[in-house]
């Protein structure tokens, strides 16, 4: 693929609002600067390692104004990119107004899961 394509893509590049619209069904993806990427499962392993963090930082965070979310929830890293994380902590979005978020943009913490298949990936910085 060229860096050509990359910049200038034959179809419009997407904001966080409109990818936020679309519904994948049972498949997952992120907005990557305005183009779709399409994510790849989980095995159980991977499954364990975010469930163990998820009830260590639910346990621990009990009380405080912070909550522990796994993959569903999004964070909207800038116009045009959405991110889902394996587990994230977010603070003060405890109200009702915040019950039907589909993303936020200040995480206090970000857990991902490496593995050997996306790990190239996962440590690229990428905002």
């Amino acid at each position: 693929m060229s860096a050509r394509w990359r910049r200038n893509p034959d179809y419009p590049l997407l904001t966080a609002e409109e990818f936020l619209q679309i519904d994948f069904g049972e498949r997952k993806a992120e907005l990557d600067n305005g183009i779709i990427r399409m994510m790849a499962g989980g095995t159980a392993r991977h499954a364990r390692v975010q469930a163990a963090i998820l009830v260590a930082l639910t346990v621990r965070l009990r009380g405080s104004r912070c909550t522990p979310y796994k993959s569903d929830m999004a964070i909207r890293t800038h116009d045009r990119s959405i991110r889902y994380p394996d587990v994230t902590v977010f603070c003060g979005h405890d109200g009702r107004e915040d019950d039907d978020a589909k993303s936020f943009d200040d995480p206090r913490v970000v857990f991902e899961v490496l593995s050997s298949g996306t790990s190239r990936t996962d440590l690229r910085v990428r905002p």
